[in-house]
């Protein structure tokens, strides 16, 4: 009685593997995850839970005629537990990464700031594009070009934040500045002050320089 009942348990352990497996790799296949990575994580991890599964039901079957394979079987479940916790955690921090990465996107092509505001938007995205023509197509729909939306950010201080990584991007901030984008402008918060942004750009270099100086000097 016991022994069929311990079988009964490995039955539905390995069933549960391949249950786990099967949606797995149909999650992958049948839907579009943000990043290719997270794909494979997920055939990779899903066709070794599915291996596991098969191979302790096999192991199970056969314990009916060894009592041998009645011990290989849990054997073969038991290792596939680190396994699990392992994909757990691995698939958790791709869609960590997947999520910055979609953040990412997000504050470079405006939206993050700027998405419940179409017009402001609509200008953010052609200064992401360094589109001069359309800065100034857009921007005709905009009375006042220092009105801030997220966290009181304004244009030309999101505008001035992504030259940061994006240095080809002080054209569309000098177009900014021609249609009366004013650099000395603030609402109280910080990203509305474009000044700042660009005396912290110019300070982080100016110190590194300054590092340089210094250790070229005790060189000497």
């Amino acid at each position: 009685m016991i022994r069929k009942i311990f079988q009964i348990v490995l039955w539905l352990a390995a069933g549960a593997y391949a249950v786990v497996g099967v949606l797995a790799i149909a999650g992958a296949l049948n839907s579009y995850h943000a990043a290719n990575s997270l794909d494979l994580a997920y055939l990779v991890f899903g066709f070794f839970f599915l291996m596991i599964g098969a191979v302790a039901a096999v192991a199970t079957f056969l314990a009916n005629k060894s009592r041998g394979w009645s011990i290989v079987a849990p054997l073969i479940l038991c290792a596939g537990l680190p396994l699990a916790l392992f994909a757990a955690f691995w698939i958790d921090m791709e869609k960590g990464e997947v999520h910055r990465r979609q953040i990412d996107q997000e504050i470079r092509s405006g939206r993050y700031d700027f998405a419940d505001q179409p017009a402001l938007l609509a200008v953010a995205q052609a200064i992401s594009a360094n589109d001069q023509d359309a800065i100034r197509a857009a921007a005709k729909a905009i009375p006042d070009l220092q009105a801030p939306w997220r966290d009181g950010t304004t244009l030309l201080c999101w505008a001035v934040r992504e030259t940061w990584q994006r240095p080809q991007l002080v054209d569309s901030v000098k177009t900014l500045l021609s249609l009366g984008a004013d650099p000395n402008y603030t609402n109280g918060h910080r990203d509305s002050f474009a000044m700042v942004q660009c005396s912290a750009r110019i300070r982080a270099p100016s110190a590194k320089h300054a590092r340089r100086g210094r250790k070229s000097e005790c060189s000497r």
